[in-house]
């Protein structure tokens, strides 16, 4: 909850996870620059803004919060009323993780998507299959998320920079290839930019391809993300159409990049 605090720059990070027969919902973690947050406080479905993620298990940004309108629920002693920015997501396996900060327009849209990918954290970390594996994940991703952002301030160049970023990708996703394409033509083909490790473009030269070429460009007319998990005996995932000297990939992702 302090890395999600201190990521949106937050006053205050809740965790609110379901109890056994999932109506009430508890307090399971909390962060917070004061300290009147009710420790015992449990949140019923439709209840206040938690309230509502919970029930409609679905996002909500308030960037101007209206305590007239609706209420937080989580504050003791008449800490709410200070509260001018709410953001929240649903827990995919149950519950809520919410911030909350002292200043207005405080969180973008842009922020609500990585608070969902922290509340996909805590379900992926929730699972008994994969604790101990997450376990041993969590301070490798943050790690090569601070030579990320050292990459922008080494590089100002752009080739340099995707270049190193392509392959901290692939370091840490452990992946064996990562590519970066762009849209060329709107809507008639796409520009391999670069690539992680040297199997489709020769002495740096971008590779343009119809839009309706593989994966990808399956992403870009769809603007939806794919992830391909081979099987044994399954096709190969054709990432960007079938091309000469291209390995067959068993598994895929390919995320849009707005």
């Amino acid at each position: 909850m302090s890395i999600v605090c201190s990521v949106f720059d937050a006053y205050s990070a809740v965790l609110f996870l379901p109890d056994e027969d999932g109506e009430a919902h508890h307090l399971a973690a909390a962060f917070s620059l004061g300290d009147k947050i009710s420790p015992d406080i449990v949140i019923l479905p439709g209840r206040g803004l938690v309230g509502w993620i919970i029930r409609n298990r679905q996002p909500l940004l308030a960037s101007n919060f209206d305590q007239r309108q609706s209420n937080l629920g989580y504050y003791a002693s008449g800490e709410e009323a200070s509260i001018k920015a709410f953001m929240g997501c649903p827990v995919p396996t149950g519950g809520a993780l919410c911030v909350d900060s002292k200043r207005q327009y405080s969180f973008s849209d842009k922020d609500h998507k990585i608070l969902q990918l922290f509340a996909e954290l805590i379900a992926r970390q929730q699972s008994s299959r994969g604790r101990q594996e997450l376990a041993g994940d969590i301070p490798r991703y943050f790690a090569e998320l601070g030579v990320i952002q050292d990459l922008r301030f080494r590089y100002r160049r752009w080739p340099q920079f995707v270049q190193n970023y392509l392959r901290t990708m692939a370091d840490a996703t452990e992946f064996d290839y990562c590519a970066f394409a762009s849209v060329d033509v709107p809507g008639e083909t796409y520009c391999v930019e670069c690539e992680s490790v040297r199997l489709l473009l020769t002495d740096g030269e971008p590779l343009i391809l119809p839009m309706g070429s593989g994966i990808t460009g399956w992403v870009f007319r769809n603007d939806q993300p794919v992830v391909a998990e081979g099987v044994e005996g399954a096709p190969a995932s054709v990432l960007f159409g079938k091309l000469p000297d291209m390995p067959d990939f068993q598994a895929a992702m390919c995320m849009p990049v707005m």
